[in-house]
Parts: structure tokens; sequence; C-alpha cells
């Protein structure tokens, strides 16, 4: 056994009543829901597949979730994006599937990926969520099967083809039509260079990390990943409030003041410091390690107040924190980030309520004009699946796998057997 639970005695008990009214909310399947991994059916699955592993149900439900999600990438039409289209569904489908199967039940996908990558130059995006580094997450998943080494091989080159030289390193900028907002399109006309591990240059560093140790593109693949590293460390800048990197940066080049930024999966230094860390033990270079490992303390010192938590979801949300200082301190037995970890879980279950779905609700920004509002959200990215899934890695001895999608799956350090 490598993943060691978290949790024991009253917190234990109480985050796994929790977890089990959410997996209780959840049940019943939703009329009209999504398919896809963030929010859908995809994200159900691997929920419900995770608590059978644990003791906490049968895989029932998952079955059927998958299959669910599964039929409608044949129904309706669908991006290639990880989070919201056809691969993030796959790669569920990947993850849960026996390895030892002799079917592939992503075999007709593969090519059509394929052609989606076959471009050059890549004029489409490039990180985790919607882009180049989901597809390469994709190919990961399966790497054992025909075509998903040459498929991981593709990504690299159209990182490698959108990379570009700066005085630091190589970056990779977000051109305006690809940002999602109007009112960041206007702030930055010209776009700009993202530095959270969602959208930006964080996914790149934690999946070239994999792709080198599975001995992929390893000739392309390590000098994209030398710069960067380079660059994303030549963004960090004095903590006036706790923050070491900021959310994006105009211009490549541009040097960081001060850069007030939340503390979250999706931007923020524990996003930065969790995909290093990640990259440094797949590649072994223990000075890279040093930095996450010094981010990770720095982070953990910070005032709760400065983080900008409002929330318990995965995305930017305590169980997200809880999660990421919790791999971080299975893949370290850092006392530092074992504290950490437990007090964003207290806070996360102390955010539960009567209210929502298994007692959680999110603090959710609502079209046309994004004001923000509590919603009801049963989703694993931002809402009460994702939290069940975070409490759930704290009380389980089954290693969270699931969050391989969040590329935070930092390998434990083994647990010697004693005579």
């Amino acid at each position: 056994m490598s993943w060691i639970p978290l949790l024991d005695g009253e917190p234990r008990a109480r985050a796994d009543v929790i977890v089990r009214g959410i997996a209780a909310a959840l049940r019943a399947p939703r009329d009209g829901g999504a398919a896809h991994l963030s929010s859908g059916d995809a994200g159900h699955a691997l929920l419900f597949a995770y608590l059978a592993r644990s003791g906490l149900g049968d895989f029932g439900p998952a079955e059927e979730r998958l299959e669910r999600a599964m039929d409608a990438v044949g129904a309706q039409p669908m991006s290639a994006e990880l989070f919201s289209g056809f691969t993030g569904i796959a790669w569920v489908a990947e993850h849960l599937q026996d390895r030892d199967c002799p079917d592939d039940v992503n075999d007709a996908l593969v090519p059509v990926l394929g052609d989606h990558l076959a471009t050059s130059p890549w004029r489409g995006a490039f990180d985790l969520i919607t882009g180049l580094v989901g597809i390469g997450l994709f190919a990961l998943e399966g790497l054992h099967r025909p075509g998903r080494r040459a498929l991981l091989a593709t990504v690299v080159d159209r990182l490698h083809d959108t990379a570009q030289p700066t005085a630091h390193g190589l970056a990779w900028r977000t051109p305006p039509e690809q940002i999602m907002m109007a009112r960041a399109r206007a702030a930055h006309p010209d776009g700009y260079y993202d530095l959270g591990l969602a959208h930006g240059v964080p996914g790149i560093i934690a999946l070239l990390g994999q792709a080198i140790a599975a001995d992929v593109a390893t000739a392309r693949a390590w000098p994209l990943l030398r710069g960067a590293v380079a660059w994303l460390l030549a963004r960090r800048a004095p903590a006036a409030d706790g923050s070491h990197f900021p959310p994006l940066v105009a211009t490549a080049d541009a040097a960081c003041a001060a850069p007030g930024c939340r503390l979250a999966w999706c931007y923020g230094d524990a996003g930065i410091a969790v995909a290093l860390l990640g990259a440094a033990r797949a590649v072994g270079d223990r000075a890279w390690e040093a930095e996450a490992i010094a981010l990770a303390h720095e982070m953990a010192r910070r005032d709760v107040g400065s983080c900008g938590v409002r929330d318990a979801g995965l995305c930017h949300g305590a169980a997200g924190l809880a999660h990421i200082y919790n791999r971080l301190w299975q893949a370290t037995r850092d006392p530092v980030l074992h504290a950490a970890a437990r007090h964003w879980l207290e806070i996360t279950v102390g955010l539960w309520t009567d209210t929502g779905i298994g007692g959680y609700q999110f603090w959710t920004p609502r079209e046309p004009d994004f004001a923000f509002a509590w919603t009801d959200d049963p989703g694993v990215l931002t809402g009460s699946a994702g939290v069940a899934l975070a409490l759930l890695a704290a009380i389980s001895a089954d290693e969270p796998r699931w969050d391989q999608f969040l590329l935070t799956a930092v390998p434990p350090i083994p647990i010697r057997a004693t005579a």
C-alpha cells in the first residue's frame, strides 16, 4: 500500500457521512444532464467507480453513467475538448477499463483525434481544458494500446509548433479569439500568456514530464520542457499577499510585480507547485523538485483570507486545495503539507450546509452578465461530485488516480512492509 488515508477518528466519520450524502443526492439520474467529464455523466461515472472501489457502493451506477455518456458521443455534436467534449468521455472510459482488456472502447476515436491534430501549424488551443494538453492526457491514459504513442508524439509536435522563444525560455500565447470572457478579451486585445494549470503553461509542463517518462518523443519534448520551466520560474515575483505567480502576463517577457492571485488548482501557486513537482519526479530533476516543495511550503503559510476561496469545489475551492496538499504530502511525507491538507479538509467539511446537492452550493458566475450567485452544481470540476472525490481520497486507502485528469496525480511514496 502506498496511499495513506489522511483522516481518522471523528473527522473521518464526518467526511464519510458527507461523501455518502453527496452520492445519494447524485444517484438518481438527472433528466437532460450533460454527458461530459467536468459536469456530466462521465464525471459521475468516475465518482461512482471510486466509491465502489472503496466499498461504498457497487459499480452499477458508474457503468450506467459511462454508457449513457458514450452513447451521447455518437448522438450529438461534440468538440474534442477534454473537459466538455468527447475526449474527456473517452478518457474516463479508458481510465475505468481493465488494462488487460483486449477490446479498446476508444479504437474509433484515435484516428479522429489524429486527423484533428493533422494541421500544422496548429491554430487551436494548447491547454488542458480545451486543447492539446487534454488530448495528450487521453493518449497517455491508454499508452499501451495501438496508436496512442503516435497520438501523443503528434501532440508534442503541435506544442513545438506553437512554442514562442523568449528571453527566459519558451512560452505559449493565448490569442484573443480563444479568450472565453468578453471582458478579458477587451482587456487583452492582443491575447496574453497564461500561468494557470487549467489553461496555461503549467499544464504543458506536467504533460511533457509524463511524455518523457514514457519515452515518447523525448528528443523534441525535453527542450520544450526545459524551456517551459525556465520561462515559468522567471515569472515568479515577491509575494505581497502570499501569492508568487500571477494568473497571466500580457507579454512573454513581462516583469512580474506582486501578482495578487488566488490560491487554487486552476490558477495560482497551488496548481503550479503540483504540476512542477509532477514533472520533476517524472524526469528526476531535483532542482525543480526543490522549487516545487519550497513553493508548497510558502503557500501553506498563506493567510486563508487572502486565498480567494468562497466555496468547496475542486477547481478553485477548498476541496481542490485539500486534495492538492494531500497529493503533495503523499508524494513527500512532509509534515507541513500534511497539516495544510488537514486544514483545508476541515474548511471543506465546515462549508457543508443543509442546502444544495449533498450539502454544498457553489459561488458561480451566471450568464449573460457573469454576476455571481450561489447555485447547485452536480459536477466534478466545480461541484458536489468533485467535493465527494476529494473527501473520499482523504478517507480511503485506494489511490485516487482519477485526478490524472487534473494533472495532479504525483505518485505517492511507497510504504515498505515491515517484518
